[in-house]
């Protein structure tokens, strides 16, 4: 079994009143977790670009590119197992970039699709016992921040997928401004085939 270079991913969270909407993944990566909305980079493909897909791909929701707020990086290392592609090779570094939207910022209603399903939860109802282990680390600090500004990074190691080290570190920054130049380095390290400057979002993914 070949071992793949780190993974680039995005996870999006789509915020409302004291509540945020998390899907069921129904098959896959992380099947029988909640989680945020997200999945694979694609090459040449932005991290807004990625996010933007995966929520309408996942959620049936859309929104704007600069809806997007860059709001953590987190970095996983898969010690058993990792994430697997359709050759059967594996990545076990995941670099996940985490995405909050505003709910009034999106357009359509949450639908089910073939990966999630997709369910409002107030703040203080978050089934974290029904996630992975790292997110009741990090993701309450996210949630609990009424400024919208709060951006986090992360370093988690996983024996397996239920066994999460406890040697896990947290930082907590005061402005997703103070990540951009991490976010954009991470995505062209990660991307050295893309050619160039990532291209534009589809039209596609509004309906246009």
């Amino acid at each position: 079994m070949s071992v793949l270079p780190p993974k680039l991913l995005t996870l999006v969270f789509v915020l409302g009143r004291r509540r945020v909407l998390l899907g069921m993944k129904k098959r896959g990566f992380g099947a029988g977790n909640w989680n945020g909305f997200g999945g694979k980079k694609e090459p040449g493909e932005s991290l807004r670009c990625c996010a933007r897909r995966e929520l309408m791909e996942e959620s049936g929701l859309t929104a704007p590119e600069e809806a997007f707020r860059e709001r953590g990086f987190l970095s996983f290392l898969m010690e058993s197992d990792g994430m697997q592609d359709v050759s059967g090779a594996v990545s076990k570094v995941l670099h996940v970039f985490v995405y909050s939207v505003a709910e009034e910022s999106c357009t359509g209603e949450p639908t089910e699709s073939e990966e999630m399903r997709p369910q409002w939860y107030a703040i203080g109802d978050v089934p974290y016992e029904n996630m992975w282990l790292d997110d009741k680390v990090w993701l309450p600090h996210l949630l609990e921040d009424d400024t919208g500004e709060l951006c986090l990074n992360a370093d988690f190691t996983f024996e397996s997928k239920g066994q999460l080290r406890d040697d896990w570190k947290l930082w907590k920054w005061p402005s997703s401004s103070l990540m951009l130049a991490a976010f954009e380095l991470e995505a062209e390290q990660g991307d050295p085939g893309s050619g160039g400057a990532p291209a534009e979002c589809g039209a596609g993914l509004d309906g246009t």
